[in-house]
C-alpha cells in the first residue's frame, strides 16, 4: 500500500500553497492531487503555478494528479474543469463532466465524490477509461472490500482528515459575512481550517469550508491498514491539515512499514488533532463514532 496526499480542501492563499508543495516534494508519499474541489474563487494557485508545481514534483518523483471541482453549475466553472483537464498530468474527476472531458488521459481517477457505491458502478467506470477509483468516504470496510476483491481496477481510500459531507451553489462562509457567493471577498481565507460550527451543547459538530460543509471530527483509520491492506486497498488518501500534514504522513509511513506499533501511531497523532476522531463509517455505523477495536488500542485506554 502506498500513500496518496489529497487536494487541499481550504485556502490557504499562493504563498502558503507553494510552501506546501515545496515540503510536499520530501514526503513519502506516491502520489500529489493538485487543483481546486470546492470552489473555482479561491484557487491560490493559477494554472501557470500548478503546471510548475506538478513538475517539480514530478522531478521529485511523485505521480501528480490534478483534481477537479466537485460541483459544477455554471458554464465559467465548467470553463475551469476544462482548463484542468488540459494540463499535462492525470486527472480526478470530481463530477460527470470531468469524466467527459478527461476522455483519452492515460490516467483517469474518479474521486471520492464520485458515487463508486458497488461492483457495477466500479465496473461501469472501468469500462470508460477510469485507472483508479477513490471510494466515497462513506463506504464501509465490507462495502470496499466487495469491490476491491472483484475488481481488477486501483482503488484508493481515504484514511486520514476532514470528511467532505456536502456542496452548496451557495456560499456559506460568505453568507456569514452578509455577502453572496457573486461578490464574496475571499472571507474563507480567514480559516485555514473552516469555521466552527458546535452544537448547543458547545461540541465540535461540523466545520464551513466555503461552499462545503466538512466534518469536525478527523476520520482516522491508522489502525486498519493492514485490514485495508487485507482487502486490497492499494493506496491510501491523507486529506492535508493545516500546519501538520507532514507529520501525519510520517506516522501513518512507520505504522506501514511496520516501525511503530498501532498503541504508538495513535499516541503520535493525538496532539496533532484538536476536535477529536472518528472511524463510525469505515464499521457500518454513524460517522462521527470513534470506534478502536484493537487490542493495543484497549491496553493503551485501560492504562
Amino acid at each position: 500500500m502506498e500513500l496518496t496526499l489529497g487536494p487541499v480542501l481550504f485556502d490557504w492563499g499562493r504563498d502558503k500553497l507553494l510552501e506546501f508543495y515545496k515540503e510536499a516534494a520530501l514526503w513519502p508519499v506516491s502520489d500529489v492531487y493538485l487543483g481546486e474541489v470546492v470552489c473555482h474563487r479561491k484557487r491560490g494557485l493559477t494554472l501557470d503555478d500548478i503546471s510548475r508545481v506538478g513538475e517539480e514534483l514530478q522531478k521529485a518523483g511523485k505521480n501528480v494528479v490534478i483534481s477537479t471541482l466537485a460541483l459544477v453549475s455554471d458554464d465559467k466553472e465548467l470553463d475551469v474543469v476544462r482548463e484542468a483537464c488540459r494540463l499535462p498530468f492525470a486527472i480526478e474527476a470530481n463530477d460527470a463532466s470531468a469524466l467527459q472531458l478527461a476522455k483519452g488521459k492515460k490516467c483517469l481517477v474518479a474521486g471520492p465524490h464520485i458515487t463508486s457505491y458497488n461492483y457495477d458502478s466500479v465496473e461501469f467506470l472501468k469500462g470508460i477509461g477510469v485507472n483508479r477509483v477513490v471510494f466515497p468516504v462513506e463506504l464501509s470496510k465490507d462495502a470496499m472490500e466487495a469491490i476491491a476483491k472483484n475488481t481488477d481496477i486501483e482503488t484508493e481510500a481515504f484514511v486520514y482528515g476532514k470528511l467532505p459531507l456536502a456542496f452548496s451553489w451557495r456560499c456559506y462562509t460568505s453568507r456569514a459575512f452578509g455577502l453572496m457567493k457573486s461578490n464574496c471577498k475571499i472571507d474563507c481565507r480567514k480559516f485555514p481550517e473552516g469555521m466552527m460550527i458546535e452544537t448547543l451543547e458547545k461540541r465540535p459538530l461540523f466545520m464551513v469550508n466555503g461552499t462545503q460543509i466538512i466534518s469536525a471530527l478527523t476520520m482516522n483509520l491508522i489502525d486498519y491498514l493492514d485490514e485495508l491492506k487485507d482487502i486490497g486497498i492499494t493506496k491510501a488518501r491523507i486529506s492535508p491539515q493545516y500546519g501538520v500534514t507532514g507529520d501525519v504522513i510520517k506516522v501513518f509511513k512507520d505504522r506501514l512499514d511496520g516501525n511503530i506499533s498501532v498503541a504508538e501511531a495513535d499516541n503520535r497523532l493525538r496532539p496533532l488533532e484538536k476536535t477529536g476522531f472518528c472511524n463510525g463509517w469505515y464499521h457500518g455505523k454513524a460517522g462521527w463514532e470513534d470506534v478502536r477495536e484493537s487490542a493495543e488500542w484497549k491496553s493503551l485506554v485501560i492504562e
